[in-house]
């Protein structure tokens, strides 16, 4: 379809709903006329319509809800976009809301240090929740801790799950030691690069070939797209979580303490 102003293009995208799909759109701001005098576009605006079918999908995670969010949160002239919050094609029911959507995974010496925190979180509107490890490892299948971890994230995703806390360093929450390269030798140490990418990624297959070293590109199958926003606390104490806690939401309030000028002088993030 063609206008005198410029060029529409009208593309049909089929999105499957077991996979992510990504598309470029790539716009060259030129038109070269009847008369073969090329001509630069000063200004253009761009429309983004969609439809979907009426049956939700059997199985999409909460991510892309969380993205989406995101995203039209930041959007100036919302009304513009003509996009319902509740309305993305690939929203789950609402049978899902009492399930949370932001869990702290940490152990029982640690999580009542987390209580102020937790509530912070509920006041902004989460649905913010403690899971202990030591109930993780013992409601759910898996080689070894992390895995049970793992194994819990992902029926907490089907769920509804969209956040996860890591409380504690890796005395408390273990880390998943990942390689890079493929090999059928086992590998020392030094070489293993520990990343929490693991819990994030809750489709990958992280140890295909059942070798006990993760990550590997090709003998295994992560797929580095994360379905969870992940983050740690990296405290092993309750002081330290206190600590951690008290900071974050000072911050997240946008609360300023004044500290003879030093704030005003230095920037540490």
């Amino acid at each position: 379809m063609q206008e005198y102003s410029g060029i529409r293009i009208a593309l049909e995208l089929h999105l499957r709903n077991d996979s992510h799909n990504y598309y470029d759109l790539y716009i060259n701001p030129f038109i070269a006329d009847s008369e073969k005098e090329l001509k630069i576009i000063c200004s253009m605006s761009i429309e983004l319509a969609y439809s979907h079918d009426d049956e939700p999908p059997f199985l999409i995670y909460n991510s892309v809800n969380a993205v989406m969010d995101s995203v039209i949160s930041q959007l100036t002239n919302r009304s513009d976009v003509g996009i319902s919050k509740t309305g993305y094609a690939w929203r789950l029911a609402d049978s899902y809301s009492d399930s949370p959507d932001y869990v702290i995974i940490t152990n029982t010496e640690l999580a009542e240090s987390f209580d102020d925190f937790i509530l912070w979180k509920r006041a902004l509107g989460y649905n913010a929740s403690v899971k202990l490890t030591e109930e993780i490892v013992t409601e759910y299948p898996g080689y070894d801790q992390a895995e049970k971890i793992r194994e819990y994230l992902k029926q907490a995703h089907i769920n509804g799950l969209e956040w996860v806390l890591l409380g504690g360093d890796e005395t408390v929450v273990p880390v998943r030691k990942l390689y890079s390269a493929n090999t059928d030798e086992p590998v020392e140490d030094a070489f293993l690069h520990p990343s929490d990418l693991y819990y994030a990624d809750l489709t990958g297959e992280w140890d295909l070939d059942g070798d006990g070293i993760w990550g590997e590109p090709y003998h295994d199958n992560p797929d580095l797209q994360p379905e969870l926003f992940a983050g740690r606390v990296p405290a092993c104490s309750p002081q330290e979580v206190l600590n951690w806690a008290e900071k974050t939401i000072t911050y997240e309030k946008g609360e300023i303490v004044e500290m003879d000028g030093f704030a005003e002088q230095v920037m540490i993030t």
